[in-house]
């Protein structure tokens, strides 16, 4: 689908522009989650794109969205089983903006750059996680909302960090949790998400801490016997303002009693200076899978990036 719109003034159409981004990035289809997101410059006055996933369906939208001048376009491909390539529909949408460019008085596509980096901002908590970025669980059941924000010593992690999130030296910290406001059946009542979001005194703080909260995890089997780290990873990825992500994902299993054990997910990442933890009791049927929770831990430090 495309849809085309002009406006009487490239103002008004800056302004229409800014409200379809935003749409963009808190699109909270039932479902669905932005799977990924791309930055685009060149691309006339403005442009952005998004890929949304339906792992249940098996399906995908890309849209893929800009201004030149006065006109506003928005381009939406839906597809099964494969998704639609992002950069191949920004090229698209570039030869189209050169023939429009001229009557819209605009600027033209000459030279497009189309990167990886974070979704439009969005949602209703600047800096944490939309409600769109969250894959509903494996159960294919359940409608996340999200509580207000509160302090990081309400939030239960691991025991594998070997940190104090709530006291640890920084600027400012403040946690987010999420929960399945529907209650589904069969939700164990520990399941939910926490985020916390701790601001540093610089990029290398935040880097150095990230590094050693991800080898605390990887190692924490050699402090506590009762500890089992499982799918531990490196994860990378680009924040606002062309700024690099990097950190880590595990799966911890703690031993509670001889048949019994509670396990998580973790991830830890840092993002200038900001250092981001994610946070995710599981089970077989309550969990997400290793690939979006990897994509999940980045995408909060992407969130996290787009606020100072």
């Amino acid at each position: 689908m495309h849809l085309s719109e002009a406006y009487r003034t490239s103002e008004l159409a800056a302004e229409s522009f800014a409200l379809v981004a935003k749409s963009l990035g808190g699109c909270n289809l039932k479902g669905s989650f932005i799977d990924a997101a791309r930055v685009i410059t060149g691309l006339g006055d403005q442009a952005t794109a998004v890929l949304l996933e339906n792992p249940a369906k098996d399906s995908y939208r890309a849209v893929v969205a800009n201004r030149t001048g006065r006109l506003v376009n928005v381009i939406d491909i839906a597809q099964t089983k494969t998704a639609p390539d992002l950069d191949k529909a920004a090229a698209a949408l570039g030869k189209l903006t050169d023939q429009q460019c001229t009557a819209a008085i605009g600027i033209c596509a000459s030279d497009p750059q189309v990167s990886d980096g974070p979704p439009p901002v969005g949602g209703d908590e600047p800096g944490f996680l939309a409600l769109a970025d969250i894959p509903v669980p494996t159960s294919n059941t359940g409608t996340w909302g999200g509580l207000a924000p509160g302090s990081p010593a309400d939030v239960v992690t691991s025991g594998c960090e070997n940190v104090d999130f709530a006291t640890l030296s920084a600027t400012g910290r403040a946690a987010r949790s999420y929960v399945l406001v529907d209650k589904p059946k069969g939700m164990p009542s520990t399941f939910g998400l926490d985020e916390i979001t701790i601001t540093m005194k610089s990029a290398k703080d935040a880097a150095h801490e990230a590094g050693m909260i991800g080898d605390n995890i990887k190692k924490c089997s050699d402090r506590l016997p009762t500890a089992h780290v499982l799918d531990d990873a490196r994860v990378s990825g680009v924040g606002a303002d062309d700024t690099d992500i990097t950190g880590s994902v595990a799966l911890v299993s703690q031993r509670i009693t001889t048949k019994k054990s509670s396990k998580y997910r973790v991830g830890i990442a840092a993002v200038g200076d900001k250092l981001v933890y994610t946070f995710l009791p599981r089970t077989p049927d309550w969990d997400l899978p290793q690939d979006e929770w990897s994509t999940l831990t980045v995408r909060a430090a992407q969130r996290a990036s787009q606020v100072r």
